[in-house]
């Protein structure tokens, strides 16, 4: 698993005043369809760690960090310290 972890890409896509990070597991080519996997809550794309490599077997694995969760200056997140 760990050398399915080390090989993926990843891209960061500009949002706002911050960024996207997108992880990327598998190989495009004709045989393999894209997938796209969403986590919910405040979390990160390793919500989906025991999965991608199996996935990546038969799909172009696309996992984004979503806005706002993790991956952005806390500028961003307007938290205000109670």
């Amino acid at each position: 698993m760990d050398a399915v972890i080390s090989a993926n890409m990843t891209h960061q896509v500009p949002y706002q005043e911050g960024y996207v990070t997108w992880h990327e597991f598998g190989s495009a080519n004709t045989d393999t369809l894209p997938l796209v996997l969403l986590h919910g809550g405040h979390g990160s794309w390793e919500h989906w760690y025991q999965n991608i490599e199996a996935l990546a077997e038969r799909f172009q694995v696309f996992v984004p960090d979503m806005p706002a969760l993790v991956h952005l200056p806390l500028s961003i997140l307007n938290y205000k310290r109670a």
